[in-house]
C-alpha cells in the first residue's frame, strides 16, 4: 500500500542561485509569455509523469508567489552551493518515500519530456544516468531511491560530482541539445529567445 503522500517520482527542480550575471533570478525569466522557467520545468515533468519540487533560496518569496501551487522548500544554506541544495530536495524525496527522483537546474529549460522518459526507463537497470548529447554529460540526473541515499550521505563531499563517486553512474545517448544547454547570462538568453532577458511577476488581482 503506498503510503500517504508517497510520490513515485520527484523531479528536483535546483532554483536557490543568486542569478548575478543574470540579473534576475532564473525561476522568474520569461520562457513564454506566460511560463516562467520555473513553470515551464515544472509541466515538462509532469509530462514525464515526475511531480516538481523546486528547491529555492535567493529571492525564495518572490519566487514562491509567482509559483503558488508549486511545492517548494527553502535552502538556508543556499549560499554554500549547488550541493546543498540537491542535499535538501533529496531528504524531502526521501521523506516522501519517492522511488526515483530528479536532479535538474532552473537554468536548462530546454530538456524535453521524452528525454526525461527515457531516463527513467533506464532506471529499471541502473541505479543513476545522465544523458548525453553529442558527447558531453548533462542534466537531468535520475537516481533509484537507493542511489538518491547513496548521493544524500555524502554530507562532507565539496560538491555533487564529488558525491556522485558513491554510485555507479551510466550515460545515456539522447537526441536533445537541451541537457547541455545552460542559460547563465543575457547574451545566453538573447541567443535562445531572441530578445533581452524578462522577468515574470506574479499575477496581480
Amino acid at each position: 500500500m503506498r503510503q500517504r503522500n508517497q510520490v513515485e517520482t520527484f523531479a528536483i527542480i535546483l532554483a536557490a542561485g543568486e542569478s548575478r550575471r543574470m540579473g534576475i533570478p532564473k525561476a522568474l525569466l520569461a520562457y513564454s509569455d506566460s511560463e516562467t522557467f520555473l513553470e515551464h520545468l515544472a509541466s515538462v515533468f509532469k509530462a514525464a509523469g515526475c511531480q516538481a519540487l523546486a528547491v529555492l533560496g535567493a529571492s525564495a518569496e518572490e519566487i514562491a508567489e509567482r509559483h503558488p501551487s508549486m511545492e517548494v522548500v527553502k535552502n538556508p544554506s543556499w549560499q554554500r552551493g549547488q550541493y546543498s541544495s540537491a542535499l535538501v530536495g533529496l531528504a524531502r524525496a526521501g521523506d516522501r518515500n519517492a522511488q526515483r527522483v530528479l536532479l535538474h537546474p532552473v537554468d536548462m529549460p530546454l530538456v524535453r519530456a521524452p528525454t526525461v522518459r527515457a531516463l527513467l526507463s533506464a532506471l529499471a537497470t541502473d541505479s543513476a544516468v545522465v544523458p548525453q548529447y553529442q558527447g558531453a554529460p548533462g542534466h537531468p540526473l535520475a537516481l533509484t531511491s537507493v542511489a538518491a541515499r547513496a548521493v544524500a550521505q555524502q554530507t562532507s563531499a565539496p560538491h555533487l560530482e564529488a558525491a556522485l563517486q558513491s554510485v555507479s553512474l551510466r550515460q545515456i545517448v539522447v537526441d536533445d541539445p537541451g541537457v547541455v544547454r545552460n542559460i547563465n547570462t543575457a547574451e545566453d538568453y538573447e541567443r535562445v529567445f531572441g530578445t533581452t532577458p524578462r522577468r515574470l511577476s506574479a499575477p496581480t488581482g
